[in-house]
C-alpha cells in the first residue's frame, strides 16, 4: 500500500507539470498567432486545464476510495475471529447477530442453551411472532460433517413449534446426505463458508456506517433505520486473553495463523 500511496501524488505532478508546459506552449503560439487564431489557442488551452483537473481531482477520489476499502478490510481481518475460535454459546450469538443486520424483517434472538428443545436462535417478526427457528452446531474440526439425523430432528421441531422457515447453521460441512434430507423436508442448511461469506456481508454493513465513504462492496446502510449494532465475537475480541486468541486450531489456514499472532502483537501492547 505504501507504493501505491507514493506513486500517485507523482502521477498527480506529472500532470501539473504537464500543465505548466502547455502554458507555455500555448502563450508562444497565442503571441505569434493573428488574431482570429489566438481564440481557438485559448479555448483549447482552458479545456485543456480543465480536462487536466479532472484526471486530479478523479485521481484523489479513487485513491480516497481504495484507501478507505483497505481500512475495511484490515479492520474485518483484525476483528472478525476464526469460527474455530469461538464457543458454542458465542457461536449462536454471532448466527443470531448476522440473522438479524442481514434479513429485514427478522429480530433474532439467541435462546440456546440447557433445555432449548433443538432451537437456539428464534427469528422473530415486527410483531414479536416467531417466524424461523435456526439450529447452530459449532464443531472443533471445520472440515467434520453434520449428519442426517440432525436434519430430521430440525424438521420435527419446526413442526412442533409452527415455524415458517427452519435453519442449520454450521461451522463445518454437510454431507451429500444431509443435503439431500435438507431439499426433502425444505430445511436451508449453511456450511461454515457460505456463513462467513453471510457473516462478512454484515461486518461490511457495520463498518460502512462509520467511513465517510463507502466502498462498492460496503454499501452504507442501517438495520431497520437503527444503527448496525456491534458483532458479538468483535466484543469477544476485545476482552479474549491473548493466550486465546494466539492458539490457532491445527486445522487453521495460514491465513488464520497470521492473523492470530497479529491479533497477539496488538494485544501486548
Amino acid at each position: 500500500m505504501a507504493k501505491r500511496r507514493s506513486s500517485e501524488p507523482t502521477g498527480e505532478s506529472l500532470v501539473a507539470v504537464t500543465m505548466i508546459l502547455l502554458g507555455v506552449l500555448a502563450w508562444q503560439s497565442w503571441a505569434q498567432a493573428a488574431p482570429n487564431i489566438r481564440i481557438a489557442i485559448g479555448a483549447g488551452f482552458a479545456g485543456s486545464i480543465v480536462f487536466m483537473l479532472f484526471l486530479i481531482v478523479r485521481s484523489r477520489r479513487l485513491r480516497r476510495a481504495r484507501q478507505v476499502k483497505a481500512e475495511a478490510d484490515e479492520r474485518w481481518r483484525l476483528s472478525a475471529l476464526s469460527l474455530l475460535h469461538l464457543t458454542p454459546a458465542q457461536f449462536e450469538a454471532e448466527v443470531a447477530w448476522a440473522f438479524e443486520v442481514n434479513i429485514d424483517w427478522c429480530t433474532a434472538k439467541a435462546v440456546g442453551g440447557a433445555g432449548d428443545g433443538g432451537v437456539d436462535v428464534l427469528m422473530l417478526d415486527s410483531n414479536g411472532k416467531v417466524r424461523g427457528i435456526v439450529q447452530c452446531k459449532h464443531r472443533k474440526d471445520p472440515n467434520s460433517s453434520i449428519e442426517p439425523t440432525v436434519i430430521r430432528d430440525m424438521d420435527s421441531t419446526r413442526h412442533r413449534r409452527n415455524a415458517e422457515h427452519a435453519f442449520v447453521v454450521t461451522n463445518a460441512r454437510f454431507s451429500e446426505s444431509s443435503y439431500a434430507k435438507g431439499r426433502e423436508y425444505n430445511i436451508h442448511l449453511i456450511d461454515g463458508r457460505r456463513f462467513e461469506q453471510f457473516r462478512r456481508k454484515a461486518y461490511g454493513k457495520f463498518y460502512s456506517q462509520q467511513t465517510a465513504i463507502a466502498p462498492d462492496d460496503f454499501p452504507a446502510v442501517t438495520l431497520n433505520d437503527q444503527a448496525v449494532p456491534e458483532p458479538p465475537a468483535l466484543k469477544q475480541n476485545a476482552s479474549m486473553p491473548v493466550a486465546l486468541v494466539a492458539q490457532p486450531s491445527k486445522s487453521a489456514d495460514p491465513i488464520d495463523i497470521q492473523l492470530a499472532e497479529r491479533r497477539k502483537r496488538l494485544n501486548s501492547k
